[in-house]
């Protein structure tokens, strides 16, 4: 009877997840609510830009939203997702590069807001510049994960 019962218990130990699918687990329920901040972000920097081109921002407002609303949301996203730290390697390495861009959007969003309070045009535009750059290493890093996940049948929202 004791034999049989570790028999059962056995295959069910078996049939859950094994390690790789738990970190992707655990990995996308810490990725998620992350990735609804950075859709915030994204939305806040979009109508900052957008205001910028039709003129409807003044120099003061930019810089204020720029220095109290976007470079502290990039800040925390930038801290929050390097605090992500998945166990596998495959996760891992796709992580270091939303790490790296999100870094580098936070240092992006930074130097514009010093560029704009300090009048320098050249710098601000340098720095939507790499913002740019950002983007495009986050298409990457969703491409990339996906394939990580797709083993799993898992998947992250990317606009939750």
């Amino acid at each position: 009877m004791y034999t049989h019962a570790l028999f059962i218990l056995g295959l069910l130990t078996a049939c859950g997840p094994d390690a790789r699918e738990r970190d992707a687990l655990a990995y996308i329920e810490k990725m998620q609510p992350l990735l609804g901040d950075n859709v915030t972000l994204s939305r806040e920097f979009l109508d900052v830009a957008a205001k910028l081109k039709r003129d409807e921002i003044s120099h003061a407002e930019l810089g204020e939203r720029l220095g109290e609303r976007i470079v502290p949301r990039a800040m925390a996203l930038k801290e929050a997702v390097k605090a992500v730290t998945p166990e596998t390697q495959a996760l891992s390495d796709v992580h270091k590069g939303l790490v790296r861009a999100w870094s580098n959007r936070a240092d992006a969003f930074g130097r514009m807001h010093t560029a704009w309070d300090g009048g320098d045009l050249k710098v601000f535009n340098a720095a939507a510049g790499d913002h740019t750059t950002v983007q495009k290493a986050e298409q990457r890093y969703f491409v990339a994960i996906e394939t990580v996940l797709e083993p799993y049948h898992l998947t992250l929202d990317p606009y939750p």
